[in-house]
Formats: structure tokens, C-alpha cells, sequence
């Protein structure tokens, strides 16, 4: 994209090419998670973001709420996935906000990306009342394709609140969308979801048969991203039953995979797991590096609880190098963090931060590693990954 039309208003051939692009994507109902083209799509929009951001800044400017809200709800699943969630949830509460005369199935697909992005910035009461809306919208079309999703959404927020058999009932739930549909990318999606449940539960056999089910659907159908979805499951079931070198293998062929495809709500997750798993097989270098990347990205993001992650990663990179005080003191920042974001690790994560604690406490006495902690603890969330990173 040339440089006048990243300065200018969205006039002209660049604002019929924008619009031209967006009339063409078909409802996001149909193409997330199922589209074979969808990474395509993504990057189409990507080269066209400065068009896109004025053709926002058009309609609302000249009161076309349903532009408006047709353009967000086209556009979620991008600002989702790059990940934009901040600037996305920006624009799907201003089109929520004039939307009660708009027709129902656009209204419902605001209230699906909104429980979205409510979910990745930890508003885990937004997420129940926006998720909930938009269920019985979904219901009233009887689109089984718009209740999965809205169903996945219910069942990650529902860890929180109602813990994880609530959770995993809305997650088969999900399931039963997808079978009713027969579409297997969805179907894949909802096994997905399944398995990583049961893996976070340290419920490792029972995540088996969902794990061997995703996979064959994943060479079945030759899709990338399913495929690394899988490769994900299996990597993070490996990190967590302490099989170090299966772990690396699996989610180094995900990250390439996925790096391949260019969405990044995913690759987050996975980043993080392979840099945890260079960090046990003492890659402490490649590691670091990994948490930093992954630090930034959710400075963005704006996700407490995925920043705490990241930070918990620096300090078992800091405690196999000797400096003690140090990891006491990001643990503490870590705590506070996910203190704010509502959000306790399930028991496998929180395992496998014990037996970090434990082998921190070991180099430390037990009133320097309170000491420490505590100013840890005290770093105002706002200010916790510059300090962290060493900028204030």
C-alpha cells in the first residue's frame, strides 16, 4: 500500500477496494474456524489495515450504524487473531452501542466478538452477559454453527466462575454444534478445546482420546492450522507429564507451522509452552527470549493474566541462574497480575509452578524470598511488565 493512501481519508479507488474486499468475506460464521483460506484472508486485510481503520472512521462519522456494524463484525475474527484486542473491542463496543434496531444476526455476531475479546482481557463478567445474548440469538436463528461458538466462549468463562465441570459441559456442548453440522475443522476445533481442559486438569489419560481424535482429523484434512492446533495438545500434554524432549519437538513443529500461516492468538500460547520447555532442558538463552517476545506481545494485548505467565517464565529463567532474590521478586509481580485478572492456573499449570517455587526456595532463605516477593507484589499492574522489561 502506497504511502498517500496510508495518510489519507478513505476516498476513491482505495475506499472501493476496502469495500469491495469486506462485501466479499462470507458471514464469519462460515469461515472461523472452518475456512481453508482464512490465514489468506487475514493477510488481505492486514495490507489493507490503514484503509480499513478510515473506512471505520467514515461510517461512524457519517452515521451509518449499519455499516459500521457490518464492517466490526467482519472484522472481529482478524483483530482477534493478529491479535488487536484492545483497538477490536474498541470498535465492537461502539457498534454494540447503537445496535438494538440492527438486524438480529449481525447483533448477535457483535455479541459473540465482544464475549471474545472479554475473555482474552480477563472481563470474565462481560463475557456471561454477552455470551448469553447472544446464545439465545443464535437460538432463535437456530444456527448451530454461531451457538459452538458462542458455547466455547461460555465454557473458558465459566472456569473461572463455575469451575471446570460447568466449563466442560458447555465445551462438549460446543461439540454437538459441530457434529450436528458435520464439519470437521469445527468438529476439531470443539476436541480441541476438550482436550486442552482436561490437560490444564492434569486429567492426562482422559485428555487422550480427544487428543488422538483431533490428530486424525487434522491428516485427514491436510489443514495447517488444525494440524498445529493438534501438534499444540500434543506438545503442551508432553510439557506437563515432564516428557521434556517430546514437548520441544511437538510445539517447535507448531510454532513453525503456525509462524507459516501468520495468526498469532494461537501461536501466543504455544510460544510460551516451547519456551518453558527450552527452559527445563536448560536453553535458558532461547527461553528468555521467548518470554520477552511473548511479554511485549501481551503489553498489547492488554491480557493480565497471559503477562503473568510471562513473567513467571523470567523468573524460572532468573532462579537457574542463580539470581534468587531476583525470581522471588517476579513471582511476587506475577501474583499481583493475576490477582487483578480474575484468573487462578488450573492444576496441572499450578503443579508445575510449585515445583518451580520449591526449587527457587531451595537457593534462598525463607525470609529473603518474603522480602523479596512483597516488593514484587507491590508494582502497580499498569507498571509491571516496563519494570519487568527495564524500561521505569
Amino acid at each position: 500500500m502506497g504511502a498517500d493512501n496510508r495518510r489519507n481519508a478513505l476516498t476513491g479507488a482505495p475506499r472501493r477496494r476496502t469495500l469491495a474486499l469486506l462485501a466479499g468475506v462470507p458471514a464469519w460464521t462460515h469461515w472461523l474456524p472452518l475456512a481453508h483460506d482464512r490465514a489468506g484472508w487475514f493477510q488481505r486485510v492486514d495490507c489493507e489495515r490503514a484503509n480499513i481503520d478510515a473506512a471505520l472512521t467514515w461510517a461512524q462519522t457519517t452515521g451509518d450504524r449499519l455499516l459500521l456494524a457490518r464492517l466490526v463484525a467482519a472484522l472481529w475474527p482478524y483483530w482477534l487473531e493478529y491479535p488487536l484486542g484492545r483497538f477490536g473491542y474498541h470498535w465492537v463496543t461502539i457498534a454494540l452501542a447503537a445496535a438494538d434496531d440492527l438486524p438480529a444476526r449481525i447483533r448477535a455476531e457483535l455479541l459473540t466478538g465482544a464475549a471474545h475479546f472479554e475473555l482474552t482481557l480477563n472481563r470474565h463478567d462481560l463475557v456471561y452477559v454477552h455470551a448469553t445474548e447472544a446464545l439465545a440469538i443464535w437460538r432463535e436463528l437456530s444456527d448451530p454453527i454461531g451457538q459452538a461458538h458462542t458455547f466455547a466462549t461460555l465454557g473458558w468463562g465459566k472456569i473461572t466462575t463455575d469451575g471446570p465441570q460447568t466449563a466442560l459441559m458447555l465445551l462438549m456442548q460446543q461439540l454437538e454444534q459441530w457434529q450436528a453440522v458435520g464439519n470437521e475443522l469445527g468438529i476439531a476445533a470443539a476436541l480441541n478445546d476438550i482436550a486442552v481442559l482436561h490437560i490444564a486438569l492434569g486429567e492426562f489419560d482422559s485428555a487422550a482420546p480427544y487428543l488422538q481424535q483431533q490428530q486424525e482429523i487434522a491428516q485427514r484434512t491436510g489443514d495447517a492450522l488444525c494440524q498445529a492446533h493438534a501438534l499444540h495438545n500434543l506438545g503442551l500434554h508432553a510439557l506437563l507429564r515432564g516428557d521434556i524432549a517430546a514437548a520441544l519437538k511437538d510445539l517447535g513443529e507448531a510454532v513453525t507451522r503456525l509462524e507459516n500461516e501468520r495468526p498469532t492468538f494461537l501461536s501466543a500460547g504455544v510460544k510460551l509452552y516451547l519456551a518453558t520447555a527450552q527452559c527445563l532442558a536448560g536453553d535458558i538463552g532461547r527461553a528468555e527470549t521467548g518470554y520477552q517476545d511473548l511479554l511485549e506481545l501481551h503489553e498489547r494485548t492488554g491480557d493480565r493474566y497471559q503477562q503473568s505467565l510471562a513473567i513467571l517464565g523470567h523468573a524460572a529463567v532468573a532462579h537457574r541462574r542463580g539470581q534468587a532474590e531476583h525470581a522471588a521478586w517476579l513471582c511476587g509481580v506475577a501474583t499481583t497480575l493475576q490477582h487483578v485478572s480474575g484468573l487462578t492456573p488450573l492444576p496441572a499449570v499450578q503443579a508445575f509452578y510449585d515445583r518451580e517455587i520449591q526449587l527457587l526456595r531451595a537457593q534462598i532463605t525463607d525470609e529473603a524470598f518474603a522480602s523479596a516477593f512483597a516488593r514484587g507484589a507491590a508494582v502497580p499492574p499498569d507498571e509491571a511488565v516496563g519494570v519487568v522489561l527495564g524500561r521505569s
